[in-house]
Protein backbone atom coordinates (compact mmCIF):
# COMPACT_ATOMS: atom_id res chain seq x y z
CA UNK A 1 0.00 0.00 0.00
CA UNK A 2 1.42 3.79 -0.43
CA UNK A 3 0.45 6.52 1.86
CA UNK A 4 -2.10 9.27 0.74
CA UNK A 5 1.31 11.66 0.30
CA UNK A 6 2.62 9.10 -2.42
CA UNK A 7 -0.78 8.75 -3.83
CA UNK A 8 -1.51 12.97 -4.21
CA UNK A 9 2.50 12.99 -5.60
CA UNK A 10 1.20 11.02 -8.36
CA UNK A 11 -1.92 12.62 -9.18
CA UNK A 12 -1.94 15.82 -11.73
CA UNK A 13 -2.37 18.83 -9.28
CA UNK A 14 -4.38 20.75 -11.68
CA UNK A 15 -6.68 17.73 -12.50
CA UNK A 16 -6.88 16.98 -8.83
CA UNK A 17 -8.40 20.95 -8.18
CA UNK A 18 -10.86 20.59 -10.99
CA UNK A 19 -12.32 17.79 -8.96
CA UNK A 20 -12.06 19.28 -5.58
CA UNK A 21 -14.01 22.16 -6.63
CA UNK A 22 -16.52 20.45 -8.76
CA UNK A 23 -16.96 18.73 -5.08
CA UNK A 24 -16.92 21.78 -2.89
CA UNK A 25 -17.08 24.84 -4.93
CA UNK A 26 -15.45 28.30 -4.27
CA UNK A 27 -17.14 30.75 -2.09
CA UNK A 28 -16.69 34.64 -2.39
CA UNK A 29 -18.36 35.29 0.61
CA UNK A 30 -15.89 32.79 2.39
CA UNK A 31 -13.32 36.14 2.44
CA UNK A 32 -14.21 39.45 4.98
CA UNK A 33 -13.04 41.55 2.22
CA UNK A 34 -14.96 40.36 -0.95
CA UNK A 35 -16.49 43.47 -2.52
CA UNK A 36 -12.85 44.78 -3.11
CA UNK A 37 -12.23 41.00 -5.90
CA UNK A 38 -13.40 40.33 -8.82
CA UNK A 39 -14.90 36.59 -9.77
CA UNK A 40 -10.98 36.36 -12.17
CA UNK A 41 -9.20 37.49 -8.98
CA UNK A 42 -10.68 35.47 -6.54
CA UNK A 43 -10.60 32.78 -8.41
CA UNK A 44 -6.93 33.00 -9.51
CA UNK A 45 -6.51 33.65 -5.71
CA UNK A 46 -7.81 30.54 -4.39
CA UNK A 47 -6.71 28.45 -7.29
CA UNK A 48 -3.01 30.09 -6.01
CA UNK A 49 -3.90 29.31 -1.99
CA UNK A 50 -5.18 25.42 -3.30
CA UNK A 51 -2.03 24.33 -5.24
CA UNK A 52 0.42 25.70 -2.10
CA UNK A 53 -1.38 23.70 0.02
CA UNK A 54 -1.16 20.25 -1.98
CA UNK A 55 2.98 21.33 -2.78
CA UNK A 56 2.76 21.52 1.34
CA UNK A 57 1.21 18.20 1.84
CA UNK A 58 3.75 16.88 -0.61
CA UNK A 59 6.50 17.55 1.22
CA UNK A 60 6.15 17.52 4.44
CA UNK A 61 7.47 15.22 6.68
CA UNK A 62 5.10 12.54 7.65
CA UNK A 63 4.84 12.00 11.89
CA UNK A 64 3.45 8.33 13.08
CA UNK A 65 0.29 8.60 14.69
CA UNK A 66 0.29 7.65 18.67
CA UNK A 67 -3.04 5.70 18.21
CA UNK A 68 -1.24 3.16 15.22
CA UNK A 69 -1.12 3.12 11.06
CA UNK A 70 -4.48 4.45 9.70
CA UNK A 71 -5.91 2.85 6.64
CA UNK A 72 -8.05 4.55 3.97
CA UNK A 73 -11.12 2.74 2.51
CA UNK A 74 -13.34 3.52 -0.11
CA UNK A 75 -16.94 2.19 -0.74
CA UNK A 76 -20.26 2.50 -1.79
CA UNK A 77 -22.94 3.83 0.77
CA UNK A 78 -26.62 4.43 0.54
CA UNK A 79 -28.01 8.19 -0.97
CA UNK A 80 -30.04 8.76 2.03
CA UNK A 81 -27.23 9.33 3.94
CA UNK A 82 -24.17 9.83 1.53
CA UNK A 83 -25.88 11.51 -1.42
CA UNK A 84 -22.86 10.46 -3.52
CA UNK A 85 -23.45 6.87 -3.15
CA UNK A 86 -19.86 6.85 -2.16
CA UNK A 87 -17.89 7.22 1.47
CA UNK A 88 -14.49 7.10 3.18
CA UNK A 89 -13.51 5.59 6.22
CA UNK A 90 -10.50 5.43 8.38
CA UNK A 91 -9.95 2.81 9.98
CA UNK A 92 -6.63 1.25 12.11
CA UNK A 93 -4.64 -1.58 11.04
CA UNK A 94 -4.87 -3.08 14.75
CA UNK A 95 -7.95 -3.04 15.04
CA UNK A 96 -9.17 -4.16 11.63
CA UNK A 97 -7.03 -7.31 12.63
CA UNK A 98 -8.12 -7.44 15.72
CA UNK A 99 -11.85 -8.14 15.41
CA UNK A 100 -13.65 -11.05 13.54
CA UNK A 101 -16.59 -9.17 13.22
CA UNK A 102 -15.95 -6.68 10.85
CA UNK A 103 -18.89 -4.38 11.39
CA UNK A 104 -17.48 -3.77 14.36
CA UNK A 105 -14.23 -1.99 13.32
CA UNK A 106 -14.42 1.74 14.24
CA UNK A 107 -14.13 4.02 11.65
CA UNK A 108 -12.73 7.89 12.27
CA UNK A 109 -12.84 11.70 11.17
CA UNK A 110 -9.87 13.17 11.40
CA UNK A 111 -10.23 16.97 10.48
CA UNK A 112 -8.73 17.43 13.87
CA UNK A 113 -5.60 15.44 13.23
CA UNK A 114 -2.29 17.67 12.11
CA UNK A 115 -1.92 17.60 9.01
CA UNK A 116 1.79 15.50 9.12
CA UNK A 117 0.35 12.96 10.63
CA UNK A 118 -2.37 12.71 7.61
CA UNK A 119 -0.48 12.45 4.96
CA UNK A 120 1.13 9.25 7.00
CA UNK A 121 -2.39 7.04 6.37
CA UNK A 122 -2.27 4.36 4.13
CA UNK A 123 -4.67 4.01 1.19
CA UNK A 124 -5.96 0.43 0.99
CA UNK A 125 -5.02 -1.45 -2.28
CA UNK A 126 -8.41 -2.50 -3.14
CA UNK A 127 -10.30 -2.16 -6.40
CA UNK A 128 -13.11 -0.26 -5.67
CA UNK A 129 -9.89 2.11 -3.91
CA UNK A 130 -8.54 2.64 -7.22
CA UNK A 131 -11.21 3.01 -9.76
CA UNK A 132 -12.20 5.99 -6.76
CA UNK A 133 -9.16 6.88 -6.04
CA UNK A 134 -9.61 10.91 -7.58
CA UNK A 135 -12.90 11.10 -5.11
CA UNK A 136 -10.68 9.35 -2.23
CA UNK A 137 -8.67 12.06 -2.29
CA UNK A 138 -10.30 15.03 -2.84
CA UNK A 139 -12.76 13.84 0.17
CA UNK A 140 -8.93 13.49 2.27
CA UNK A 141 -8.02 16.99 1.25
CA UNK A 142 -11.53 18.39 2.57
CA UNK A 143 -10.92 16.70 6.01
CA UNK A 144 -7.45 17.92 6.44
CA UNK A 145 -8.02 21.22 5.26
CA UNK A 146 -11.97 21.40 7.19
CA UNK A 147 -10.02 24.25 9.74
CA UNK A 148 -8.29 25.76 6.56
CA UNK A 149 -5.17 24.83 4.42
CA UNK A 150 -2.71 25.44 7.37
CA UNK A 151 -5.12 24.20 9.84
CA UNK A 152 -4.99 27.93 10.94
CA UNK A 153 -8.77 27.46 12.65
CA UNK A 154 -7.26 23.83 14.40
CA UNK A 155 -6.30 24.79 17.73
CA UNK A 156 -9.65 27.23 18.45
CA UNK A 157 -11.81 24.15 17.07
CA UNK A 158 -9.85 21.72 19.77
CA UNK A 159 -10.45 24.11 22.27
CA UNK A 160 -14.20 24.27 21.85
CA UNK A 161 -14.55 20.92 21.21
CA UNK A 162 -12.39 20.24 24.94
CA UNK A 163 -14.46 22.94 26.24
CA UNK A 164 -18.36 20.58 25.03
CA UNK A 165 -16.54 17.40 26.21
CA UNK A 166 -16.26 18.89 29.71
CA UNK A 167 -19.78 20.28 30.18
CA UNK A 168 -20.83 16.66 29.13
CA UNK A 169 -19.09 15.64 31.93
CA UNK A 170 -20.78 17.55 33.76
CA UNK A 171 -23.72 17.27 32.79
CA UNK A 172 -23.67 13.82 32.87
CA UNK A 173 -22.21 13.81 36.10
CA UNK A 174 -25.28 16.18 37.81
CA UNK A 175 -27.56 13.47 36.31
CA UNK A 176 -26.09 10.68 38.80
CA UNK A 177 -25.74 12.74 41.48
CA UNK A 178 -29.69 13.46 40.26
CA UNK A 179 -29.27 17.44 40.27
CA UNK A 180 -30.93 19.77 37.90
CA UNK A 181 -29.12 20.70 34.65
CA UNK A 182 -29.21 24.42 33.25
CA UNK A 183 -32.00 23.53 30.77
CA UNK A 184 -35.04 21.52 30.38
CA UNK A 185 -35.23 18.36 28.47
CA UNK A 186 -38.09 18.33 25.69
CA UNK A 187 -40.25 14.95 26.74
CA UNK A 188 -42.17 12.92 24.26
CA UNK A 189 -45.61 12.71 24.35
CA UNK A 190 -47.16 9.40 26.26
CA UNK A 191 -48.36 8.35 22.96
CA UNK A 192 -47.06 8.39 19.81
CA UNK A 193 -48.81 9.36 16.61
CA UNK A 194 -49.45 6.34 14.01
CA UNK A 195 -47.51 6.51 11.13
CA UNK A 196 -48.67 6.65 7.65
CA UNK A 197 -48.14 4.05 4.88
CA UNK A 198 -45.42 6.93 3.33
CA UNK A 199 -44.02 7.06 6.27
CA UNK A 200 -43.65 3.48 7.43
CA UNK A 201 -42.11 2.91 3.28
CA UNK A 202 -39.67 5.53 4.06
CA UNK A 203 -38.36 4.00 7.72
CA UNK A 204 -37.77 0.80 5.65
CA UNK A 205 -36.14 2.18 2.65
CA UNK A 206 -33.68 4.20 5.33
CA UNK A 207 -32.89 1.12 7.32
CA UNK A 208 -32.03 -0.88 4.26
CA UNK A 209 -29.91 1.79 2.96
CA UNK A 210 -28.05 1.41 6.50
CA UNK A 211 -28.00 -2.06 5.94
CA UNK A 212 -26.61 -1.56 2.31
CA UNK A 213 -24.03 0.94 3.18
CA UNK A 214 -22.61 -1.63 6.26
CA UNK A 215 -22.83 -4.39 3.62
CA UNK A 216 -20.72 -2.25 1.13
CA UNK A 217 -18.20 -1.45 3.79
CA UNK A 218 -17.52 -4.76 5.74
CA UNK A 219 -16.61 -6.08 1.94
CA UNK A 220 -14.09 -3.61 1.22
CA UNK A 221 -12.67 -3.83 5.09
CA UNK A 222 -13.05 -7.71 4.25
CA UNK A 223 -10.91 -7.15 0.99
CA UNK A 224 -8.16 -5.37 2.94
CA UNK A 225 -8.05 -7.83 5.86
CA UNK A 226 -7.55 -10.68 3.08
CA UNK A 227 -4.87 -8.52 1.71
CA UNK A 228 -2.75 -8.01 5.10
CA UNK A 229 -2.90 -11.21 5.86
CA UNK A 230 -1.76 -12.79 2.09
CA UNK A 231 1.26 -9.97 2.32
CA UNK A 232 2.16 -11.47 6.14
CA UNK A 233 2.29 -14.79 5.21
CA UNK A 234 4.87 -14.22 2.05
Amino acid sequence: MKTIQQVIKGLDSRELEEQYRRQYPLNIYSLEDCDALTIGVFKSYESKRFQEFLDKLKKIEPVKCEDGQGILVAHKADTTTFSSGFDVDLIFLEDLMNKEDLGKVECYDYEFTPQNVCVGFLVADTEFNKRSLMELVVRFLFEVSYHGYEQEGLEKAIRELNRASRECEIYEKMIEEGKKIPFVMRSLPDEQEEKTLEEELYDEYVKAGRRYTAFCREREYEIVKKQLIEDQNQ
